[in-house]
């Protein structure tokens, strides 16, 4: 009977047990597990870093091309020649709730059904 049939788990697992073992303590060629989650850590990182300076890149890219486009000159605006882009107006505060009648959505059905539920 071989070690692996006795231990439970298949030939082809156990082999790859082995020369990670063998690997790690430098008795075969290869990369120590240590090392290798080192650098998937690193690499994982790498590409985060590079995905955020890709986004920080079209924002800046595309605030500028925005921000002329929908903004008037001031000149234009003191002078009465244009108007402000509403998309740059402050919104107001809601002077009464969305929704005035029930707070449940689903109405007061959804509310006997959660009742009796229980």
């Amino acid at each position: 009977m071989s070690i692996s049939a006795k231990i439970g788990c298949p030939a082809h697992t156990l082999n790859q047990w082995v020369k990670k073992a063998e690997a790690g303590s430098g008795k075969r060629a290869g990369i120590p597990a240590e090392v290798a989650d080192r650098l998937k850590v690193l690499e994982r990182e790498n590409r985060e870093l590079r995905q955020g300076e890709e986004d920080q890149e079209t924002v800046r890219g595309s605030a500028g091309r925005s921000a002329s486009a929908a903004n008037p000159p001031v000149e234009d605006l003191r002078a009465g020649r244009a108007e402000p882009s509403p998309a740059n107006e402050i919104p107001r505060k809601a002077s009464a709730p969305i929704c005035r009648s029930d707070p449940w959505p689903g109405g007061s059905a959804l509310r006997r059904r959660s009742s009796t539920a229980r």
